[in-house]
């Protein structure tokens, strides 16, 4: 199967407002060098850094890797979408987490751009990792423990297969043992962003 991965860095985790800064393109078809006809095929890799045309917060350069400096002079995303929609055409698509975050920041870009863009079908690594590999208690409790979990869903039990996982995390994962409970809450917490317990803010 001829297949296109692809992933995105971007300014931010929002689709809507944030910005693209970087974009790598693989694609598992060799066809695209061939020795001798570089002229007709264009390579089988694509990367490019992208001037967002705005500032990248330091955060996000402190996780990428990636600096003002050093988008100052790439293209702007308008500069290569053409580029990009066409490496992306024609063989399904293939991210991690990309349902949630690539797919509709692209998007966003394309239509800021101008350029439609007919979706091949998009197949989404990190969700498949999740049917397979299932993140539920009683699979934290296999992975770790060693041992099936018996009576699921009932609340003495989830709580004492709970305390058996953090136990052997914090033995298995020795940086867990000098973090004080305020670094371990927020090292757990998979959304940095939300404000309030409830998520709503």
């Amino acid at each position: 199967m001829n297949l296109t991965f692809f992933d995105l860095e971007a300014t931010g985790v929002d689709p809507a407002s944030d910005r693209i800064i970087q974009i790598g393109i693989v694609s598992n078809d060799d066809a695209g060098i061939l020795d001798g006809c570089e002229d007709y095929f264009e390579p089988a890799e694509f990367e490019s850094l992208i001037n967002p045309q705005r500032s990248i917060p330091a955060e996000v350069q402190e996780l990428t890797g990636i600096t003002d400096a050093m988008v100052a002079t790439a293209p702007t995303f308008q500069d290569v979408a053409e580029t990009v929609a066409r490496r992306l055409l024609d063989k399904p698509l293939v991210g991690f987490g990309c349902h949630r975050f690539d797919v509709p920041l692209l998007a966003e870009e394309f239509e800021r751009a101008g350029v439609e863009f007919d979706w091949p079908p998009v197949i989404d690594a990190g969700e498949l990792f999740k049917i397979y590999e299932p993140r539920t208690l009683e699979a934290a409790v296999r992975f770790y423990c060693g041992r099936s979990h018996e009576g699921a869903h009932n609340a003495l039990a989830d709580a004492t297969a709970t305390r058996d996982v953090f136990l052997e995390q914090a033995r298995r994962y020795t940086d867990l043992s000098g973090l004080t409970d305020h670094e371990l809450a927020k090292k757990s917490r998979y959304d940095q962003e939300m404000a309030d317990p409830a998520g709503k803010l």
